[in-house]
């Protein structure tokens, strides 16, 4: 339980940082269910309620994911666009700062990508406690696994950016040295470092959670299963007796 906190801890975390309540609602509701949980007071209808919502909650986290992969395409296409050679002729200072602002949108994607990824993963971590069946908790979790190779992909954009970086601050060094245009550079390149190294730390925790969340799993599948054993009268009409036996006892 204590990795469920964790996990919702590292959303809220970002959150207030950015300042963004798109996604409070989720947010304040896994933590609804995680002190539920935690007291473990549940009635029928809080675990039907719960499943329900938490099936809700990752099919928007599922969609989210579409969406800001193909915002980061797009990010990445514009990018790419940027002719650095042909700087010189429209003003150093403004093709910086567009260049910058495209930048800026993606590493704002890429971070909103790593949140949703967490915030799925807390989402069927949570199930693990409810009466839901662990194989289809396996194909969640490995459908997330298969989502999150869309991660090496953005490591390839990051090493363009950082490519790019190093074309600008040459071609820079060529045709200016003013100090403005060199304090805008040396910001820039800041800025660049400031991202990759939280996308990184994002990342990091990401797949500690997931690691947890499959050892979890992996010892959930490996608890003996629980046999339901009837035992009906002589006659074979009416049951005499309900047993629930490990898989392998004996009756």
């Amino acid at each position: 339980m204590k990795k469920i906190e964790e996990g919702v801890a590292d959303i809220k975390e970002f959150l207030e940082k950015e300042r963004d309540t798109g996604i409070q609602g989720n947010l304040l509701y896994l933590k609804q269910v995680y002190e539920a949980l935690k007291n473990g007071d549940l009635s029928e209808y809080d675990i039907n309620s719960f499943n329900s919502q938490l099936e809700s909650i990752e099919r928007q986290c599922q969609q989210a994911v579409l969406h800001y992969q193909i915002d980061m395409e797009n990010c990445f296409k514009k990018l790419e666009e940027f002719e650095i050679g042909a700087w010189i002729g429209k003003g150093l200072k403004k093709q910086g700062e567009e260049f910058r602002k495209v930048l800026n949108s993606f590493f704002h994607y890429s971070k909103y990508l790593l949140l949703v990824f967490q915030e799925r993963l807390v989402t069927i971590y949570l199930k693990t406690f409810l009466p839901v069946g662990k194989s289809i908790l396996r194909v969640r979790i490995n459908d997330l696994k298969e989502s999150l190779r869309f991660l090496e992909r953005t490591r390839k954009i990051e090493e363009f950016i950082e490519q790019s970086l190093d074309r600008i601050e040459e071609f820079w060094a060529l045709f200016t040295s003013e100090k403005t245009e060199n304090q805008i550079k040396r910001s820039l390149r800041q800025d660049v470092r400031r991202n990759l190294r939280e996308l990184e730390e994002m990342r990091e925790r990401l797949y500690e959670s997931l690691a947890n969340f499959e050892e979890r799993l992996n010892q959930l599948e490996a608890e003996k299963q629980v046999n339901l054993v009837v035992f009906m009268d002589q006659d074979h009409k009416q049951i005499k007796e309900v047993r629930m036996i490990p898989a392998g006892g004996s009756a």
